[in-house]
């Protein structure tokens, strides 16, 4: 099997830890994700499944609920979602200065267009999204335009600033970024 894309969250930690991923029965040799004491956090990873589509999830360190959310998956044949076209990255939204959207810290939905780089056929995208120097604590939905968003992409804090990779599918090119908590800005870079 191929590869899939669980996207990990360990919400509320009572300390410190990290979360490796692996095929079931398989012994983990990388860390997906660390997290902190009492903070919520996302990351995106991508492993292989055994043959019966199992993966093994462990928690090292500061005991958590943990939030999975399965993403997508590739396949090994080719066409659709049987291969990675690669693009130069391109940031397409920056609220700081108002390139892709109006420009400064806000809560809400924003949509944006994708650069024409990306083909209407495109299956999804790959985008690196940033929430800088919130006041608080919230997190970030991704969704293709016009679909309510179900799944977190990533959690931050009002420590400073926290980015992430995410993957989305899009409607008619457009993708729109929910952010709920405390405003911050949200640069948005095309990383496929």
């Amino acid at each position: 099997r191929a590869p899939s894309r669980p996207d990990l969250s360990p919400v509320h930690p009572e300390y410190s830890g990290w979360i490796p991923v692996a095929p079931r029965g398989h012994t983990p040799t990388t860390t997906a994700l660390h997290y902190a004491t009492a903070k919520g956090m996302t990351g995106l990873v991508v492993t292989a499944p055994e043959s019966q589509g199992k993966v093994d999830v462990t928690t090292y360190g500061g005991a958590t609920d943990l939030v999975v959310d399965l993403t997508g998956y590739y396949t090994g044949a080719q066409g659709i979602g049987g291969h990675w076209s690669p693009l130069t990255p391109v940031r397409v939204v920056d609220t700081r200065y108002g390139k892709g959207a109006a420009s400064g810290q806000a809560s809400g939905s924003l949509t944006f267009t994708l650069p024409s780089s990306v083909p209407t056929s495109a299956a999804g995208v790959v985008l690196d999204v940033t929430a800088v120097d919130p006041g608080g604590d919230g997190y970030l939905r991704l969704s293709p335009y016009g679909s309510p968003p179900n799944t977190t992409a990533l959690n931050f804090h009002g420590d400073g600033s926290t980015t992430g990779l995410a993957i989305t599918t899009a409607s008619n090119g457009q993708v729109t970024v929910t952010l709920a908590g405390s405003p911050a800005n949200r640069p948005t870079d095309l990383v496929c």
